[in-house]
């Protein structure tokens, strides 16, 4: 429970992509819902890895009170990069004017 607790509490995640000796780690917001991390994003070099390889690490964690106490929880999993607003994601609804020049990536 306190796994879910603190995705569901934290919005940034760290996700890790990479192809052949390219790694890129990027600092993203996302949403966890159903199982699955939802992250909306504009284009980058985060993109050459995932077009190429979707296998990834991702990485959530919240801030230490103090040092020597950091808390994290960490997934790798399969990247699918979506085609923005063919589909409505609980919770981004604010955002979906921004959508439209936006790309997701599910988890």
């Amino acid at each position: 429970m306190e796994v879910l607790e603190s995705l569901h509490g934290n919005v940034v995640c760290a996700l890790a992509a990479g192809i052949g000796d390219y790694v890129r780690c990027t600092l993203l917001e996302y949403s966890y819902h159903d199982g699955q991390f939802w992250i909306f994003t504009e284009g980058g070099e985060k993109f050459i890895g995932l077009e190429r390889n979707k296998n990834v690490s991702l990485a959530v964690f919240e801030k230490p009170p103090d040092f020597g106490a950091l808390k994290s929880v960490l997934v790798m999993g399969t990247a699918k990069l979506i085609e923005p607003m063919l589909f409505e994601v609980p919770g981004f609804d604010e955002y979906s004017e921004n959508l439209i020049k936006s790309s997701m990536i599910g988890v």
